[in-house]
């Protein structure tokens, strides 16, 4: 059944983007998995046609959509609408604590500073950050600010040799997938929020297009992603899933 869904989700691209440009921006969490898969794919079905695919940060995607840099993006919704600029949902990514195994300490205690562990933010600049940021005020939770970095890779490096920890999501922890046996993930001890990951564009597509990339994006992260990191985590199965196109925020700040 899953090869026959992606056989029929190839064929609609194929048949619905003929000889057309397409530009899409997207996420660096998806450079390892997703993006590659989605190259080979549009590549093969659009040999006559103009094909770029980018990175992205998920703050400049909807301006860069907006000014007809771009035709697609894949890549974190922001915490409120955007004029202009439709969201198809793709996938909840919940927010997770991350620290070295073995810490004798428990999550409680991370959150109340009462760890010689370092925590770790995400550039407050990006959109990860931010929404960080408003979750820890909102939950009056106040904690050093000594150490930024920009991605998640150097986040986990500092992880992986004992000396942080940081509240990341599952998508990261799989784009940063060579530190992940020296990183333990668990659940974040405050009211649950989560990152939309979602297919944005802007006019210029029409719905069946965007509709068919979505399907295929979809079956693509539950293949490279959700599926394995399930496996061997399995509690994030709750809120670490596919999003159907429909779907209401989920956990925004």
């Amino acid at each position: 059944l899953h090869h026959l869904r992606q056989a029929v989700s190839e064929t609609s691209i194929g048949g619905l983007l003929g000889k057309r440009s397409l530009r899409i921006g997207i996420v660096e969490d998806f450079e390892n998995n997703v993006a590659p898969h989605l190259a080979a794919l549009l590549a093969g079905k659009m040999p006559a046609a103009r094909l770029a695919i980018s990175h992205v940060l998920s703050h400049e995607a909807p301006e860069l959509l907006r000014q007809g840099h771009l035709d697609l993006a894949i890549a974190a919704e922001p915490a409120s609408s955007v004029p202009d600029i439709a969201c198809t949902p793709l996938l909840a990514d919940p927010f997770v604590l991350a620290y070295p195994p073995g810490a004798d300490i428990g999550a409680h205690d991370l959150l109340e500073g009462g760890s010689d562990l370092q925590f770790l933010r995400f550039n407050k600049a990006h959109l990860i950050g931010r929404q960080i940021e408003t979750h820890l005020a909102r939950n009056r939770i106040n904690l050093p600010d000594r150490t930024t970095f920009d991605s998640v890779q150097s986040i986990m490096a500092v992880i992986a040799n004992g000396d942080g920890w940081a509240i990341i999501t599952p998508l990261g922890f799989v784009r940063a997938e060579q530190y992940a046996r020296q990183v333990q993930i668990g659940p974040l001890p405050l009211p649950a929020f989560a990152r939309r990951i979602s297919l944005m564009s802007q006019g210029g597509l029409d719905d069946r297009t965007t509709a068919a990339i979505a399907a295929l994006l979809r079956q693509t992260i539950r293949r490279s992603i959700i599926d394995p990191i399930g496996a061997t985590h399995p509690w994030l199965m709750t809120s670490f899933r596919l999003l159907p196109a429909e779907a209401q925020p989920v956990g925004k700040p």
